[in-house]
């Protein structure tokens, strides 16, 4: 099973979700109506099938505006994505050139684990008040998404054991499993406002002294009633939230272990909490307890059916039997060849680090230290960005010079301070420095986001003309800093023929992008796996930007089935001479965060 394959089941997931969501609040909508009739109709006439469909019809229009109220309510407080758990669970954001001991080592983890995995690096939280050792990811979209772990687990744990955790909820927002859980967040609210109102009434009762007694004894009749059904409602929904969470922790489990290459990380982490527990007692903490890398409380009663993770011995067994003996094994060690071979690219690309793909903590410290510190910080990061953009005419130069200076004099002089360094540096270090860059940006306002993206495309139309690599980051830009209002990517096609049109111009970018007098092999290569129609390769002239990425909108929006389809075709046509070209890189990593599919590879 690979990332689209975990994709598809999440979705199918949601679907059955669907239903008994809505299975449950038709039976609450009957209960409701029920209570109602018996307590307000004379009980003669209700045996005798005399019905009150006018006050049916006002109690079913109002508890399900209850319920879709409460939906509503909780979906609002979410639509931040990961940032918005963040808070409600009082998590402290940690800098990107945080110069804290601990804090520098989990940010080092989470940008080594989101190269790995081929995603952008989310932004670190971390819940200073709790001792348990615990972590869980929080996102819509890899774009909104954050990764948060407990004190506890960042004072406990080794740095493996940490990378292990840390690779486990990178998997989850790969695997579409934090999308589901803020999902049924969002479910559980609307059937839990029921039960709300029912205890809200109960208390208005006790504090409104002397009144009619038949009106009190309604109103008590009718709150308890209430209490009770949405608690029952809330019951079975906590049932099917534990079973969905349950049956993905295995999976997040294997995708760590390939990862991180070390079963020992994840596993160690997995043996410290059985002995020192993982309780999480912030607010909050019981209703998003599903989010979390193991129990965040342990439920008391039917343990077995409530529970949102699988016994730890469990999940250490299918890691590693030995670990629970004490014996720790050697990390494995993994072949280095020089080049992925195309079935070892395609892996790469499914989501996962491709065999032969450095080491992540190499990567970065082989990037130069100056660029390194500069795109930790929020306004550095923007002159390290644009120190890749400055053209070496002096005519253009001066007007990208102009851009800046509106109250930004210092930061053009911070981007010409990096600009030989920038140039310098090898094509394929560009890339992780931008997914560093990104981190950091994304702790700015959306307004400032806006400006900084908008002076980007300024800066690469100046010339009048645009490369590979200047679409590549403007692609990257623009979905990672301005795309916090889209909450994933919603399936619209279940067949490749409506974006049939759309996989041809990208395609036929890809294959330009390549060597030119192979083009045209790598694009029929690479269309042959999507289609049996006659199609023809594009001149780059009809491969602008703009309209590359209207398609690539498109096609984020095909069944993630289909996706493996075109990622293989991308696959084919990017390896059709056995060489991968760093402009062909480049194009692939753009082409994966736009259509919501980290791409990885070596």
């Amino acid at each position: 099973m690979d990332i689209f394959d975990r994709q598809e089941a999440a979705q199918k997931r949601t679907g059955v979700l669907l239903f008994f969501f809505a299975l449950a609040v038709l039976l609450i909508v009957a209960a409701v109506n029920l209570v109602v009739l018996v307590g307000t109709e004379d009980s003669a006439k209700l045996q005798a099938g005399e019905v009150n469909w006018i006050l049916v019809g006002w109690t079913t229009f109002i508890t399900l505006l209850v319920i879709g109220g409460g939906t509503l309510k909780r979906v609002l407080e979410l639509a931040k994505g990961g940032s918005a758990v963040a808070e409600i669970l009082g998590a402290r954001l940690v800098s990107p050139d945080s110069k804290d001991p601990d804090g520098r080592k989990l940010l080092n983890v989470v940008e080594e684990m989101a190269i790995a995995s081929g995603m952008s690096v989310p932004p670190v939280y971390v819940l200073d008040r709790e001792g348990g050792i615990n972590a869980f990811a929080a996102g819509f979209s890899p774009s909104d998404s954050i990764i948060a772990v407990t004190r506890g687990a960042l004072v406990q744990l080794s740095r493996d054991e940490l990378q292990g955790v840390v690779a486990h909820e990178i998997a989850h927002l790969l695997n579409g499993d934090s999308r589901l859980n803020l999902k049924l967040v969002g479910m559980l609210g609307g059937i839990l406002a029921i039960s709300t109102i029912g205890r809200g009434m109960l208390q208005a009762r006790v504090r409104s002294g002397k009144r009619d007694a038949r009106v009190e004894a309604g109103r008590y009749g009718l709150g308890l009633a209430l209490l009770i059904i949405g608690s029952i409602g809330t019951f079975f929904g906590k049932l099917i939230q534990a079973a969905v969470s349950r049956q993905r922790e295995f999976l997040a489990d294997a995708s760590a272990v390939q990862f991180t290459r070390n079963p020992s990380g994840i596993g160690g982490a997995l043996v410290k909490i059985q002995e020192g527990g993982s309780d999480v007692l912030a607010g909050g903490g019981q209703e998003l307890r599903h989010l979390f890398f193991a129990e965040s409380l342990a439920p008391k009663f039917l343990r077995s059916w409530f529970a949102t993770h699988p016994e730890l011995e469990i999940r250490i067994r299918a890691i590693d039997p030995a670990l629970l003996t004490g014996i720790t094994k050697a990390p494995r060690s993994v072949a280095q060849p020089a080049m992925a071979a195309p079935q070892e690219l395609a892996a790469g690309i499914s989501g996962f680090a491709a065999v032969g793909a450095a080491r992540p903590d190499q990567i970065i410290a082989e990037l130069p230290s100056n660029l390194r510190d500069a795109v930790r910080s929020p306004v550095s990061a923007q002159a390290a960005i644009a120190a890749f953009l400055v053209d070496d005419s002096d005519h253009v130069q001066a007007a990208q010079k102009s851009i800046f200076q509106t109250g930004d004099e210092s930061v053009w002089t911070s981007v010409m301070a990096l600009r030989n360094e920038a140039r310098a540096i090898p094509r394929s270090q560009r890339l992780v420095l931008i997914e560093l860059a990104v981190s950091a940006l994304k702790l700015l306002p959306l307004e400032p986001r806006k400006r900084f993206v908008d002076k980007v495309r300024q800066l690469i139309s100046a010339d009048e003309r645009t490369t590979i690599f200047e679409f590549v980051l403007l692609s990257i830009l623009s979905e990672q800093l301005l795309a916090s209002d889209r909450k994933g990517a919603r399936v619209n096609f279940y067949a490749i023929d409506p974006v049939l049109p759309d996989c041809i111009r990208v395609i036929s970018l890809l294959a330009h992008g390549g060597a030119p007098e192979r083009a045209e092999l790598g694009f029929w290569k690479g269309m042959k796996v999507l289609t049996a129609k006659p199609v023809t390769l594009l001149p780059l002239e009809q491969c602008r930007p703009k309209v590359v990425e209207e398609s690539l909108h498109r096609i984020r929006g095909l069944a993630p089935g289909l996706k493996r389809e075109f990622i293989a075709a991308l696959t084919a046509c990017a390896m059709e001479d056995g060489r991968l070209r760093s402009s062909e890189l480049e194009l692939l990593k753009a082409i994966g965060i736009t259509i919501d599919c980290p791409i990885q590879v070596s």
